[in-house]
């Protein structure tokens, strides 16, 4: 995410270091700093890139949620993001990360709260950011599941709606309820999955519920990288 000042968000990684080819294709390439970097859990497809953008890049901030894993990829992530210099910081419900005070420009927190320690799954632990330029919304949700998706509508209702939402978990049936779907209404849906993954993301129920909602689907799979270049409203 790059605001109009030109300050920079990465939400997530990937798995692996291929993460740096793909940034090389949206950012100049002599920016070598990144001014906030999420975390939303500590699975690897979502933190295995880090671990070498923290050896390559400047990062400002660290978001994430203190949610620890016992795998070697953690490990390595916690090492390099200590080392890297970074700014930690828990990601906690309520917080608003500003990225653009002139234009309004802001990501806020909307998941997990103070009881993260009461979640065992990991995937539910993660961080939901809802970014907000002008009258344009954006909705990242990790890999949280239905059941994370129904208290989010249970707590913040109509205020989910977004015009773009990334399906959580890679578009997998343990996510996008027609309850979340419909209450969050996108305008565009973006499904980020790797080509013939082993795990048949996404799931042909969840794309069948998209289809009824007649929102414009994107999928990394087809279109590879997606871009969405957001103005704000004029009166």
């Amino acid at each position: 995410i790059e605001a109009p000042n030109g300050v920079q968000m990465l939400v997530d990684s990937g798995p692996d270091n291929s993460l740096l080819q793909e940034l090389s294709k949206v950012m100049n390439f002599w920016d070598r700093s990144i001014d906030v970097v999420v975390a939303t859990h500590p699975d690897k497809d979502h933190i295995g890139g880090f671990p070498e953008l923290f050896k390559r890049f400047e990062v400002g901030y660290v978001f994430d949620t203190e949610v620890v894993s016992d795998t070697g990829i953690y490990r390595e992530y916690k090492s390099e993001r200590d080392e890297s210099g970074a700014r930690l910081l828990r990601a906690k419900a309520g917080q608003v990360i500003v990225l653009d005070k002139e234009k309004g420009v802001y990501a806020e927190v909307l998941f997990p709260g103070e009881n993260i320690e009461n979640i065992k799954d990991k995937n539910d632990s993660s961080i939901v950011l809802r970014i907000v330029y002008g009258e344009n919304e954006v909705l990242l949700t990790g890999d949280a599941s239905k059941k994370i998706e129904k208290f989010l509508v249970s707590k913040y209702g109509s205020r989910l709606e977004s015009d773009i939402l990334k399906l959580g978990h890679h578009g997998s049936k343990t996510s996008s309820s027609e309850l979340f779907l419909r209450t969050v209404k996108p305008k565009s849906v973006v499904v980020s999955a790797g080509s013939n993954n082993r795990y048949g993301h996404p799931h042909k129920s969840v794309m069948d519920l998209v289809g009824r909602l007649n929102s414009s689907l994107y999928s990394t799979i087809n279109d590879s990288i997606i871009v969405f270049k957001l103005f704000p409203n004029i009166n």
